[in-house]
């Protein structure tokens, strides 16, 4: 590709799945509520990443998404013209490899779908990050680039992803993720929002106490009182306020643990606007960390804080950091513990039976890890799958008679970390028919669904459906069972002896399994 600038050929973004071969330089734009933002790597044969160059420029979306709703044309037409510099900085490295990526406001402006088009005109690929999706990748990546001396930091802990338009409160247990929700409260967002005459601190004290997200996070995480925590700060503004105290992290993979005391000082002398701390800051710089202190003491102040860490990891270098595992490593799954974890949470809130759970989950990929040798499945399926299984009965907490159609309702209107909005649909539309219901299209949840989700969900319910029926638990441990397929019979052979009793419970389920995959299914008992 020539790389003269006054030759510059169109180039596109890569996609999420497409591969990386290093060495190579690759760049990421960032556009986010109030900067846009590139950041330009390198990366070795070993797959190491070096950043090589940084810029930045203020470009506030958050007053028209915030206020209004909607990014103005005219700003549109400008964003445009900025990432285009952008891209043609990276361009003088030699790359033709980068990713476009927008956060909170763009995610949350009604005229998102114009924006991408935009960009598309012009020749680029604007990938919207879904608030999952964001929260996902910073959480692996500052969790991967944790020092092995800090390692009982992630025993009992809250992240806090601050940005600013949005912040993420994560909240983790025994190394994994327990909790995680998205609330719209960043640094600069009420300041967008009111006029100048109000006062926007007061105003997000205030949400932040009418939120309640201290009492979901111990929900969450079942939290005692008196529970030592550690809170990680994560986001460009945590880095400002830590280098006010000149202990910002200088890396992306740099920790820097804070002095608890004397940061709650300067956290609350941030929240009072002391002058003499932002003298040398323009206004609007001022009023972010004063914003930031009012969030960071809201947690610190409500939680039995031992320590606080500020990472340096970067919404970009989280983005490549993803990418570059999924070409490294095809088909790993980093976040499935996680999300295990995750829905182990949710399912303890609404009641359910953990070994019931436990014991679809097993079966359930059982027969995925069979049938993946002879059947097309969508990506991340055994993930899903895995999902659905754990969360299949939550709506009895509501009704067991209709309990599936509670199911999707609570799945639905709860946010899974991990997954994509539309695999979210996809476990939920699965959870709703795994009783004998059979989908059609005079349901409004199934009808709403795109051909590649219906697909996808009449397979994973289906195999969810016989899980459900078989549900072979021995004590604590899944017991040995073997899968046999000999034409079109797939024999379940076990020396379980209450595997009899299941062919009663499997009768009436199974229809569903044989319409999808043409498969009869039996049970064997036999020594394996």
């Amino acid at each position: 590709m020539n790389t003269h600038l006054n030759k510059i050929m169109p180039m596109t973004t890569a996609n999420f799945g497409e591969r990386l071969h290093p060495p190579l330089q690759t760049g990421v734009i960032d556009i986010g509520a109030h900067t846009v933002r590139l950041d330009i790597y390198e990366i070795n044969r070993q797959w190491q990443l070096e950043k090589l160059e940084s810029m930045s420029r203020p470009f506030n979306l958050g007053v028209d998404v915030f206020r209004n709703g909607f990014v103005d044309v005219e700003n549109i037409s400008k964003l445009v013209g900025v990432v285009e510099l952008y891209r043609r900085k990276i361009a003088e490295y030699g790359s033709h490899e980068y990713r476009i990526i927008a956060t909170s406001a763009v995610r949350e402006s009604f005229n998102k779908e114009l924006i991408v088009d935009r960009f598309r005109e012009a020749g680029m690929k604007l990938e919207i990050l879904e608030g999952a999706t964001e929260a996902t990748l910073s959480y692996l990546a500052v969790r991967d680039t944790l020092p092995g001396r800090f390692s009982s930091t992630m025993d009992n802990a809250v992240m806090l992803i601050m940005g600013s338009g949005s912040l993420f409160v994560i909240g983790i247990s025994g190394g994994l993720m327990q909790f995680c929700e998205e609330l719209p409260t960043g640094t600069m967002r009420i300041s967008d929002s009111v006029s100048s005459s109000e006062q926007p601190l007061q105003q997000l004290r205030d949400a932040l106490k009418s939120l309640r997200i201290l009492h979901r996070l111990e929900e969450g995480m079942k939290l005692k009182s008196n529970t030592p925590l550690s809170l990680i700060l994560v986001g460009n503004s945590a880095r400002k306020l830590a280098a006010l105290d000149d202990s910002a992290p200088r890396r992306e993979n740099e920790w820097v643990p804070l002095d608890a005391k004397r940061f709650s000082r300067m956290m609350e002398e941030c929240e009072n606007s002391n002058r003499k701390l932002f003298k040398k800051m323009e206004p609007d710089e001022a009023d972010e960390l004063s914003a930031a202190a009012v969030i960071v003491r809201h947690f610190s102040n409500n939680l039995n804080c031992k320590e606080i860490f500020c990472s340096g990891m970067t919404t970009r270098g989280a983005v490549l950091r993803d990418w570059v595992r999924s070409c490294r490593i095809p088909g790993i799954e980093p976040f499935r513990a996680d999300l295990a974890a995750v829905c182990g949470a949710i399912g303890r809130k609404y009641d359910f039976d953990p070994e019931h759970a436990a014991n679809v989950a097993a079966v359930s990929s059982l027969f995925f890890s069979k049938l993946r040798s002879f059947f097309s499945f969508p990506e991340h399926t055994g993930l899903l799958l895995e999902a659905a299984s754990y969360l299949h009965d939550i709506g009895r907490f509501i009704e067991a008679k209709r309990h599936h159609r509670h199911s999707w309702y609570l799945i639905t209107h709860t946010k899974l970390p991990g997954l994509t909005a539309s695999e979210q649909r996809i476990v939920a539309a699965a959870v709703r028919y795994h009783g004998r219901t059979m989908p059609r299209e005079s349901h409004p949840e199934y009808a709403a669904l795109s051909s590649d989700e219906k697909v996808a969900v009449v397979k994973l319910a289906a195999i969810l459906r016989v899980a459900d029926a078989l549900d072979l638990r021995c004590g604590v441990e899944f017991p040995p069972v073997k899968l046999m397929l000999r034409g079109r019979v797939l024999t379940i052979c076990s020396d379980l002896p209450e595997l009899n009793s299941r062919k009663y419970s499997l009768k009436g389920k199974d229809g569903l399994f044989e319409q999808v995959f043409g498969l009869e299914i039996r049970i064997q008992g036999s020594e394996i």
